[in-house]
């Protein structure tokens, strides 16, 4: 079995950011205009 040469913590920040939830651009930001995120974004 091949080793990895990864720290500890990466490791462990990587999988905090894999088991997190994501959000999309396409979610709604309120409920009043029905604005979504990506339309917030300054091109």
């Amino acid at each position: 079995m091949e080793h990895l040469k990864v720290a500890k913590h990466e490791v462990m920040a990587m999988d905090g950011r894999m088991s997190s939830s994501d959000s999309s651009l396409n979610d709604v930001v309120g409920d009043e205009d029905r604005t979504e995120w990506q339309d917030r974004i300054i091109d």
